[in-house]
C-alpha cells in the first residue's frame, strides 16, 4: 500500500480536517501535493497521518481556555506542525504566563518567549 496518492476528499473525510484547513496547510508548505488545483491534488499516503494529527492538535489547544493562537505572519512559506506559537491570557487560565512556561517545562516541553 506504500506509494498510494490520496485525493482531496479522502484527505478531509478520513483527517478531519476542512477543506479550508488543508488548503492553508498546503500554502503554508506542510503538505506538497501533486496538481496544481485542489481539484487535482494527489496526496501522498503519509499525509493522512500528519493531517490527524494536525487536527487533533488543533482541537486540543483550542479547547484550552486561556490560550489563543497566534495570527499567522502571511510572510511566512511554510509551517511546522511541531512549533506552534500562542498567547496564554493570565486571568482565563487562572495562572500567571511565567508560572505556565515553568510548568510546560517542567514537562520538557520547550517554552519561551
Amino acid at each position: 500500500m506504500s506509494g498510494e496518492l490520496i485525493v482531496l476528499l479522502e484527505l478531509e473525510s478520513a483527517s478531519g480536517l476542512t477543506r479550508a484547513e488543508i488548503v492553508e496547510l498546503v500554502e503554508y508548505g506542510v503538505f506538497a501535493p501533486q496538481g496544481e488545483r485542489p481539484e487535482d491534488w494527489r496526496f501522498p499516503e503519509d499525509a493522512l497521518a500528519l493531517a490527524r494529527d494536525a487536527a487533533r492538535l488543533r482541537a486540543g489547544l483550542n479547547a484550552i481556555a486561556g490560550i489563543g493562537a497566534v495570527a499567522r505572519d502571511p510572510r511566512l512559506t511554510r509551517e511546522v506542525i511541531y512549533a506552534f506559537v500562542f498567547r496564554v491570557d493570565d486571568a482565563a487560565l487562572s495562572v500567571s504566563r511565567n508560572r505556565f512556561v515553568r510548568s510546560l517545562d517542567a514537562e520538557d516541553i520547550p517554552a519561551g518567549d
